[in-house]
């Protein structure tokens, strides 16, 4: 598998993401659902495609 493969894949799931995120006004357990994995799984992957830059630890508490 070449690295552009990879590439497009990550920039497919970001777009996915993005997606479900915009669709459920940010509600990270809807987005979730819409996307068929747990939250908390979604958490992750926001994680790693730099999506959660913006919450504070307090908010991330809270929501927790």
């Amino acid at each position: 598998m070449s690295s552009s493969n990879t590439l497009n894949l990550l920039e497919m799931e970001k777009t996915l993401i993005l997606k479900a995120l915009e669709e459920t006004g940010w509600n990270q357990t809807k987005a979730a659902q819409l996307l068929g994995i747990s939250r908390k799984q979604l958490r992750t992957k926001m994680k790693h495609h730099g999506l959660l830059s913006g919450i504070s630890n307090q908010e991330e508490e809270e929501k927790d």
